[in-house]
């Protein structure tokens, strides 16, 4: 070990296991001074275990902790309140998704984590429900201006129609457009706009990459379509997704007054090209209105 490096140490990507160890009040290399985190947990368990919370440094400004078998409410309380300083947020489920095999390992995968808490299990929450339990958990990060939560906003339903009734759909399926919402605006506070107001703004394109064989579809998507790919899915549920994004976004804005930009995990508005699953939606606060828009991609 390298004398007296630890003080010099900000940024660390690293397991459970070794995080643990390593800012124990016994560890030779203490590390209570850094302001970033990458934290792969793997489907530790639900909820993400206290022991491991209580690991996190007070100075982290970043956070981004990947593989959870699902976003606790309660959890995201403990980091709150564990790291006030927080600008950065990032926690997701969506990555554990396994589509690089076959329809069985898919499913497989699906099955260990929730990755659509929206009408989820016997006890089903709305959209409101949903966001406001991840609103209240975060009202102590004060300063939090980037927030990216890995689940989707779709109905838990959306991927378990998909994975009964259209897989047989193997080919990839290309849409020359997908009309959808793509801005928002509402008041600053939900206190003035119950039900946010949904502006039709213009749209952009769901577009997957070309597949000339099915050797290309292969390498690219697996051996199946998930939903993006899906052309029942596409025109079942793309807008409407879309639509609750936006919805989603603007009523978590409406409750954390420090956010500049959120994201989802999406399977109509992620990177086609690169296969994230992501959509970024960036939020404008003008007077006493806030105004969320997709961004668009390069």
């Amino acid at each position: 070990m390298i004398p007296d490096i630890a003080p010099w140490i900000r940024h660390l990507s690293i397991g459970v296991w070794a995080l643990n160890r390593m800012v124990s009040p016994e560890s030779t290399l203490p590390l209570r001074s850094l302001n970033l985190v990458n934290l792969n947990v793997y489907l530790q368990g639900n909820p993400m275990p206290s022991s491991l919370i209580d690991a996190l440094p007070h100075s982290l400004r970043v956070l981004r902790v990947i593989s959870l078998a699902h976003i606790n409410p309660a959890s995201l309380t403990a980091i709150a309140r564990r790291c006030q300083g927080i600008q950065e947020l990032e926690i997701s489920v969506a990555d554990t998704l396994d589509s690089s095999c076959c329809l069985d390992c898919f499913a497989e995968s699906e099955s260990r984590v929730v990755h659509s808490p929206i009408g989820h299990g016997k006890r089903a929450q709305t959209i409101e429900q949903v966001v406001d339990a991840y609103a209240d958990a975060l009202q102590h990060l004060p300063r939090l201006r980037r927030l990216a939560l890995g689940v989707f906003i779709s109905p838990a339903a959306l991927l378990t129609t998909h994975l009964n009734r259209h897989r047989v759909d193997a080919q990839p399926y290309i849409t020359d457009g997908t009309p959808a919402y793509d801005t928002a605006s509402a008041q600053h506070t939900p206190a003035a706009a119950l039900s946010p107001r949904v502006k039709t703004g213009d749209y952009q394109l769901v577009r997957a990459p070309p597949a000339t064989n099915i050797i290309d579809h292969v390498a690219r998507f697996g051996h199946f379509a998930t939903p993006s790919k899906c052309m029942d899915c596409v025109r079942e549920y793309s807008v409407f997704v879309r639509r609750d994004e936006l919805r989603a976004t603007v009523r978590l804005a409406q409750r954390l007054k420090s956010l500049e930009s959120v994201w989802w995990s999406s399977w109509f508005s992620g990177d086609d090209r690169t296969g994230a699953l992501w959509t970024k939606l960036s939020v404008v606060r003008e007077d006493k209105r806030l105004k969320v828009a997709r961004q668009r991609r390069a």
